[in-house]
Order: C-alpha cells, then sequence, then structure tokens
C-alpha cells in the first residue's frame, strides 16, 4: 500500500528474481516494451476469458464472441467480411457460425442486395447473450484493475483508445481491429 492510499502497481511482466522466467515475453529484452507486453496480455486475456466463459456456463469461446459483438455493431454481414473483421480463417468461420446458429444466436438469410450471397444476423437470443456478456466483461475487468487506481484505468484506456482510433483512420485496421480492407504495412513504407 502506498501513501496515498492505493496499492503500488507492479510491472505487467514481472519475473521472480530466483526462478526462471515462465511468463510474459520470452526475452527479457521485450520486457520494456509496449507491444511486446499487450501481445503476451491479449493472449493471456483470452485463454483466461475463455476459461472463465466456460466455467460460468456461456458455451462460448472469444472468437464466438468477437463474432456476436461484430454482427451487433454491423448488423447482417457476409460470411467473408466477418470472418475478416474478427479475423477468423475462413474454414473456421463457417463452422463457428454453425456452433452459433445451432445455439439459436445467429441466422444464415440470403442477401437481399445480391440473392447469390447470404449474410450472418444476430438473433434476439445472440442480442440478450451479448448483454450478459457486457455483464460478464464489466465484472472481470473489475477483477483485472482491482489493485489499480481508477485514475490510472482510465488514462490507460484513454491511450489504447486513442491508438485504436489512430490506427482505424490511417486504415492499418477496422474498427473491429481486424486487418483494413487493403492490407498496407505503414512499417514498411517508413523503413
Amino acid at each position: 500500500m502506498t501513501d496515498d492510499g492505493t496499492t503500488a502497481t507492479r510491472p505487467l511482466v514481472e519475473a521472480e528474481p530466483s526462478e526462471p522466467r515462465s511468463a510474459g515475453p520470452a526475452c527479457s529484452h521485450l520486457e520494456p516494451l509496449l507491444a511486446a507486453n499487450l501481445l503476451w496480455f491479449g493472449r493471456a486475456l483470452t485463454r483466461r476469458f475463455d476459461a472463465l466463459l466456460a466455467k460460468r456456463g456461456h458455451g462460448l469461446t472469444m472468437a464466438q464472441v468477437r463474432i456476436l459483438f461484430t454482427l451487433d455493431g454491423s448488423g447482417p454481414i457476409t460470411q467473408k467480411d466477418l470472418a475478416q473483421r474478427t479475423e477468423v480463417e475462413p474454414p473456421t468461420i463457417g463452422r463457428t457460425i454453425g456452433i452459433l446458429e445451432r445455439q439459436g444466436l445467429v441466422r444464415r438469410a440470403s442477401n437481399p442486395g445480391d440473392r447469390r450471397q447470404r449474410v450472418v444476423k444476430l438473433r434476439a437470443a445472440g442480442r440478450r447473450e451479448i448483454d450478459q456478456l457486457i455483464t460478464f466483461f464489466e465484472e472481470t475487468e473489475a477483477w483485472l484493475t482491482r489493485d489499480m487506481p481508477a485514475q490510472r484505468v482510465r488514462q490507460l484506456v484513454s491511450e489504447l483508445s486513442s491508438l485504436r482510433e489512430q490506427w482505424t483512420a490511417e486504415g492499418d485496421v477496422n474498427d473491429c481491429g481486424g486487418p483494413a480492407a487493403e492490407p498496407d504495412d505503414e512499417m514498411d513504407k517508413r523503413s
């Protein structure tokens, strides 16, 4: 506990001095890098969310959750566009949509604009599941940030949101975090 009553924070990746490193970036020289920490944290959170979703009986994986949230934000969308936005491989997206369809959360329908295409739509049960998932994410976030002062949480969210908005505006990613429609690696151009 610090003098101001908050809990002292630890780095995202922390090694015990007497034990070999087993978590976080594999190389200690990556430890101070934001990207390395975010990648490690993202993978760890995905594993944790998958485990918690299973434990709470949601019967969903994070990939399925991403699909539901994407459909909620986009409305009916082609399977191909859904695969791109969620970064789920096309063969996998078909099976995943099938699972969500059998659970009554989504449905495939003819595309009114092009009868040759089919679109994926969120069903009412899918919308109710999203409401439950929002509560689940809020509870998980409260657990995740339990040792962080509220101001630091707001600052972290603000900084990451600014980066997300910048990348979306630059066309590096779409609004769901998936690749832009025409992938273009700005980092290669800057080299």
